[in-house]
Order: structure tokens, then sequence, then C-alpha cells
């Protein structure tokens, strides 16, 4: 192994196979990272594989994403997401399935020379519905797989996540959503994150012959057994054809707390919206990013 990510990976390896539900929690990280919306009232393609609790307008009828995750070369790891989102009788069934591992780990045994890949990698599906209680709330729950490998360890598990986002004002969203939880709170729950949000937008301004929105967003997630994280970001938002995102996110990485910056630009046209999401990482280890593309079906 070389690099961060065998720097990375010598824990876990060391480990016994209840500490693996943490790898999926640490990989799926880097994705999240480069999210500047809180996750529990995110609202585009990919909102299936972060909350339960998913939305479509009622012009719409089906909401498909797909996304793409670049870590930096120091750290190595990538990703791919896909989820779709439909209206049904019966509620809103969403639908979700994302991969994200380290690329480029080598092998060797007591010479340099590499002898193979170390595979890591952690995949999720996720199968749920959400249904809106009255015209304030919309609640879901949502069935999951994770998956992951690391070198010869395997685990699979199941999970059961929910999802809650209030309306609380007709500019004001509150959301709450569980990610990776075990049911039976196992060892699975090492894995568990539990997250909280709420965006307020300004009514609009007229600017540029288009009506503008300023957006403002907190956020707070709390792993298993670690200090809450903390979101805070600001937008424009004009009309649907152009977004602009940037702020920062507070966590503890070991003994030291660190500021991450967050920023996204989205571009909407027609039934499409495709954005750009960075995370600009720490300790010069060089920025992560997100690449999405949702596109939406009256």
């Amino acid at each position: 192994m070389r690099g961060l990510p065998g720097l990375l990976l010598c824990p876990f390896i060391a480990g016994t196979l209840e500490a693996q539900a943490a790898i999926a929690s640490d990989l799926w990280r880097v994705a999240a990272g480069t999210l500047a919306v809180p996750a529990p009232v995110l609202d585009d393609g990919l909102a299936p594989l972060w909350t339960p609790a998913v939305h479509l307008s009622p012009e719409i009828r089906v909401r498909v994403g797909v996304e793409s995750i670049h870590a930096p070369e120091q750290i190595g790891v990538t990703g791919s997401m896909v989820a779709a989102t439909i209206r049904s009788r019966a509620g809103t069934i969403a639908i979700g399935y994302g991969r994200i591992g380290f690329d480029d780990i080598e092998r060797t045994e007591t010479s340099p020379e590499t002898v193979g890949r170390i595979p890591v990698y952690v995949s999720t599906l996720s199968v749920g519905i959400a249904r809106g209680f009255g015209s304030r709330i919309v609640g879901g729950i949502a069935a999951r797989y994770a998956g992951g490998r690391l070198d010869d360890l395997v685990e699979q598990r199941l999970g059961l996540d929910v999802g809650l986002v209030y309306r609380a004002h007709e500019r004001l969203r509150v959301g709450a959503a569980t990610r990776f939880l075990d049911p039976l709170l196992g060892h699975g729950e090492e894995g568990t994150s539990y997250q909280v949000g709420l965006e307020y937008a300004s009514p609009p301004i007229a600017a540029w012959g288009a009506p503008l929105a300023v957006l403002a967003r907190y956020g707070a997630s709390v792993h298993h057994g670690e200090a809450a994280q903390h979101l805070l970001t600001a937008g424009l938002a004009f009309a649907r054809s152009l977004a602009l995102d940037v702020g920062a996110a507070h966590e503890a990485i070991g003994a030291e707390a660190v500021w991450r910056s967050r920023a996204a630009v989205t571009l909407g046209a027609g039934r499409y919206r495709v954005q750009v999401g960075r995370d600009g990482g720490v300790h010069d280890f060089g920025a992560t990013y997100r690449f999405s593309l949702t596109a939406e079906f009256r």
C-alpha cells in the first residue's frame, strides 16, 4: 500500500469484522463533504441516497439523477451514484444505488514490487417511500443494503432509515434523517449517523430580469461516538437557471478541530440541472468534486 489510502486502511486491516461498519461511514463522508445543502433538506435527483423524506413538486412525476465523485490523487477516492424518484398512488417511491472506494492501493510483500491491488469499496442500495401529511410535513422510510470489501474482509448488512421534513413557514424547511441505521442497534450502529438541517429562502427580489432568492442553511451531523459536525452555507438562486452556494463545515479530526470550505454552482435549462460541488479539503490534500445531473419529467 502507498500514500494516504494505505495509512487510512491500516487501522481497519488490524481490526475485527465488527469495526468494518465504520468503513462505509468514512468513505461516504467523502461524498457528503461535497454537498452544499444539508442532507435532510436536499432536493435534487440524488436525494434518495441521503434522506428518505424525498419530495416532488405537484407538476413533476419522475426525477432521476446521476453523480460522480472525484477526490484528489493523494486520497484516491472515486464514486458513482444513480437515483430515481417516482410519484405513485401509494406515495413517492425513491430508489438509489451508489458505490465509492479507493482507486489505486497496491499490494506489496517484502520487496517494493507490486504483486496486485487491494480492493476497497462500499456500495449502498436504497429503496424507500415517502408521503405528505397535510401541507407541511413529508415523512419517509427507506430499507438500505450496505455492502463493502476491504481486501479479504467482506461486510453485508441491512439498515432501516427514516426522514422527516417540516415546512415551518412558506420559506423555511426543517428536516431530520438517519443514515445507515441498524434497527437492531448491533455492531452496525458504529456506522450510523443522525442528521438535522434547515433552509431559509428569502422572498424573491427582481434582479437582472429574473427573480432572485437569497438562501441560508444550517446542518448538523452526529456520527457514532463522535462530536457533532456543523455546516453553514449561503446561496443565491436565480429562478431555476443559476444557483451559487458557498459555506464551510466544521468538524473534529482526532483532537483537532478544522474548517472545510464548501461551494457549488448549479445551472438549469428546461428539465435538466447540472451541478458542480466542491469540498476544499484539509491539510493541503486538495479538493474533492461532485459532478451531478438531475432530470425532471412531467
